[in-house]
């Protein structure tokens, strides 16, 4: 059985990224919002999808691991514009 997240450093890590899109920009924003969405997905194997080489080893056992997509937006004070970012975490 997967072990279930620890979903408040996982934002923390995916609002870390929008700080640094936010201080590259040198801007300020308004208003932020976030939200997850939480599934549980069965991998072939333990690379759980991460592997990208062919050759490389992973175990030939199904994997249960739990799958975080974080949407995080937030508004410009000086102009209407919102933006959305999102974040693809494995457990």
């Amino acid at each position: 059985m997967a072990k279930f997240p620890d979903l408040k450093h996982l934002a923390c890590l995916a609002w870390a990224e929008v700080e640094n899109i936010l201080s590259e920009q040198k801007r300020k924003i308004w208003m932020s919002h976030s939200s997850v969405d939480l599934f549980l997905q069965t991998w072939p194997d333990t690379s759980c999808g991460l592997s990208t080489d062919s050759s490389s080893f992973a175990w030939q056992m199904l994997t249960e691991e739990y799958t975080s997509v974080f949407e995080l937006q937030w508004v410009y004070p000086d102009t209407s514009e919102e933006l959305r970012v999102y974040y693809v975490l494995e457990g």
